[in-house]
């Protein structure tokens, strides 16, 4: 993992689970998506990104301070939903850090939701 960038995890996240991803894009489509099946689903938050390259700025959530990119999960299906565009020069350790932390934990697929730029 990199040292500039580590996943800090709130709670145990067991191994063999599928992961989406929704990161700001096009109509930020992937974030309200995966916003939307982890509320629904009722996951909670097991893990958080925390790194000097990203703005610095914190996420209020029910009257709570939470990071801007953070991961939810319950027994079947884990979730990273990002509430900040990630800057270009974060984005390559952020994603790096995050794979590190995937493979450990041994998810078997990755969803990434997103949008497609349309004339």
């Amino acid at each position: 993992m990199s040292a500039l960038v580590r996943v800090v995890e709130k709670k145990g996240v067991p191994e063999g689970l599928n992961m989406l991803q929704g990161i700001p894009d096009v109509g930020l489509v992937g974030v309200i998506a995966t916003s939307h099946i982890i509320f629904h689903l009722k996951m909670e938050a097991v893990a958080y990104i925390d790194s000097d390259l990203l703005p610095t700025l914190t996420v209020l959530y029910a009257g709570l301070p939470h990071s801007p990119i953070r991961i939810f999960g319950n027994d079947r299906l884990l979730a990273l939903v990002s509430e900040i565009a990630i800057p270009a020069n974060a984005l390559r350790p952020v994603m790096k850090a995050v794979v590190d932390w995937i493979e450990r934990k041994k998810v078997d697929k990755v969803f990434s939701l997103g949008g497609i730029a349309a004339p």
